[in-house]
């Protein structure tokens, strides 16, 4: 894994925060909601108190976007990483990868649309966010105005001035050029490379000391927002997440559901061997909500439960696990259309076709946040001129989705691995060819005699 120590030990206090921060959103939509119902002065009055607050807090939020995304990128693209010089199994397994991430987005493009259309949200709601929105941002503003043309869109991929792309948030061309950037960088020499490399590793370490102190004042961002929120349009907002809550939680379980159909469709394995050898590391991820602490329970149910070579499962599942967040892909881009809802932004296909591409970099190059608050995801929201307001505020109500989350991203990770097993002429063996738990093609791997326990 690529978290560094300090990474890993703040995470330990996540628990504790992600409650605190749950705590303050309840707080928020209960006093907010009797605030509206009461109409009461005294507390309607603290809603110009609390504003300039929760605008502090976003601003902070938004200013390491730009840092945290370049920094990484770079650093990802240029460093180097033996491990993955594979060859032709790598480029398999990295195109596995990108099409089941194309899949889930193209699920969630197609059905996301229409279901948002359905959602009817109570006039008060509506009126609020849309006013929120109405005085946001300028990208807010452009947003609203309506998407770019296909020609224009292109065109705008390749900024003519990267600072001012960086200044008036188009972080996709942003992106594109730290991309091409750190490629060209790759081809100087060594000792030049190393020292752009240890100012970017510089930036980002920093960045991440910046993002942990701003973090640290979540329990309050959320109270403040959701204050805001609820006083304005009452116990609609409470609806709204509710809603929000049911739909992308329905959303992640069914495209669950279709990683099963893929690996038995495409990968041809017998669908309760894939569940039963899928099934402890799914208990695992759902009891940790990490997908990080199922890794051997998916070793051990793709190596002795399927039969699978370990140079596949060995190669396919840490990869997966450490940069397949296919997660995002309907989660993150269903929260986009649901907030351009909301807000009154509309979405159209130039506006989700950037989101994604947005997206598939940034979930690969960005580590895990300390922080459930989807910082990884801000540039692709930005781009689309959603307010950072909202994002924050169905964050902070990730507990009941998270386990999807989890969920969907376990089941893509062996479906990935019998997917590339397949492809690489190493299909996981027949039910008659394993015999007994740690047997591959009629033999026990020696190193696994010793050293795996079976998980059931």
């Amino acid at each position: 894994m690529r978290e560094s120590p300090t990474r890993v030990s703040h995470r330990y206090h996540m628990p504790s925060l992600t409650t605190s921060s749950l705590i303050g959103l309840v707080a928020g939509l209960g006093l907010g909601a009797l605030a509206f119902r009461l109409r009461s002065g005294l507390l309607l009055g603290a809603v110009p108190i609390l504003e300039p607050i929760g605008g502090l807090w976003i601003n902070a939020l938004r200013m390491t976007v730009i840092p945290l995304v370049v920094s990484q990128l770079f650093v990802t693209i240029t460093a180097d990483r033996p491990g993955l010089g594979v060859g032709r199994l790598g480029l398999r397994a990295c195109a596995i990868l990108l099409l089941l991430l194309s899949a889930a987005a193209g699920f969630t493009a197609f059905v996301g649309p229409a279901i948002v259309s359905r959602l009817s949200f109570p006039p008060a709601t509506l009126e609020h966010f849309r006013q929120v929105a109405a005085g946001a941002s300028d990208l807010a503003r452009q947003a609203q105005a309506g998407s770019p043309g296909a020609a224009d869109w292109v065109l705008g991929l390749v900024p003519s001035n990267v600072f001012e792309a960086a200044a008036d948030g188009k972080m996709l061309p942003l992106i594109l050029f730290t991309v091409l950037f750190a490629l060209a960088v790759r081809h100087i020499s060594a000792e030049r490379r190393a020292a752009l490399d240890a100012v970017f590793r510089g930036i980002s370490e920093a960045t991440f000391v910046l993002i942990r102190w701003i973090l640290v004042l979540t329990p309050l961002g959320a109270f403040v927002l959701t204050y805001e929120m609820a006083a304005g349009s009452g116990l609609g907002a409470a609806r709204v997440l509710l809603d929000f809550i049911v739909i992308v939680s329905g959303l992640l379980l069914a495209f669950t559901l279709v990683f099963y159909g893929i690996a038995v469709v495409v990968a041809r394995v017998p669908l309760r061997r894939f569940a039963r050898a899928l099934l402890p590391a799914q208990i695992v991820g759902l009891s940790t909500r990490s997908s990080l602490a199922s890794l051997p329970a998916l070793m051990e149910g793709a190596e002795e439960r399927l039969g699978m070579s370990p140079s596949i499962s060995g190669f396919a599942l840490p990869l997966a696990v450490s940069t397949f967040r296919v997660n995002m892909m309907v989660s993150t881009l269903f929260t986009a259309l649901f907030l351009g809802r909301l807000y009154g932004i509309p979405i159209g296909p130039t506006g989700i076709l950037t989101f994604v591409l947005i997206l598939f970099p940034v979930t690969v190059a960005v580590p895990g946040i300390p922080s459930h608050l989807g910082l990884t995801s801000l540039p692709a929201y930005m781009a689309l001129g959603i307010p950072i307001e909202g994002v924050v505020i169905i964050r902070a109500i990730d507990t009941i989705p998270d386990i999807f989350k989890t969920l969907v991203n376990v089941t893509g990770d062996m479906t990935a691995a019998v997917l590339l097993a397949r492809f690489s002429g190493e299909p996981v063996a027949d039910a008659d060819e394993v015999r007994e738990p740690g047997v591959v093609g009629g033999q026990r791997p020696v190193a696994q005699e010793t050293s795996r326990v079976a998980i059931s």
